[in-house]
């Protein structure tokens, strides 16, 4: 599974519409989007600040830049080694670990995604 960081715009539908009703967060094209894995995207997510409790989001362009461009001030990014754990009932899960240097990357695509949104007044969204 994966999370995509893309932009998006508010949608105001009519209230009798039947199945949007209200105003709606409605993801735009962008040839930029950042993808990552669930276990990636989290880890960015808590770096940036926000919930890792729920795999989706918002932020307004100004504030998401504003994190993408501090979140990795002086915290680690060396990577981790990847690791493969055998169950007891036969599964087997492979954790593939993460280069050195992978917050720096994401977070600086981020960091443009967000300049993205803002010169063209879009939102940052994610899920």
């Amino acid at each position: 599974m994966s999370i995509t960081f893309t932009v998006a715009r508010f949608v105001e539908f009519p209230a009798d519409h039947e199945i949007h009703p209200g105003t709606v967060l409605v993801q735009e094209p962008c040839d930029y989007e950042v993808n990552m894995s669930n276990a990636n995207a989290f880890a960015v997510l808590d770096r940036l600040g926000y919930s890792v409790t729920e795999p989706y989001g918002e932020a307004t362009p100004e504030e998401f830049l504003g994190r993408a461009l501090v979140a990795n001030v002086g915290l680690d990014d060396s990577g981790v080694d990847g690791a493969t754990t055998y169950l007891i009932d036969g599964p087997v899960m492979h954790d593939c670990g993460r280069r050195a240097g992978y917050f720096d990357d994401r977070l600086g695509r981020l960091a443009w995604l967000a300049e993205y949104a803002r010169d063209h007044e879009l939102m940052i969204s994610w899920g």
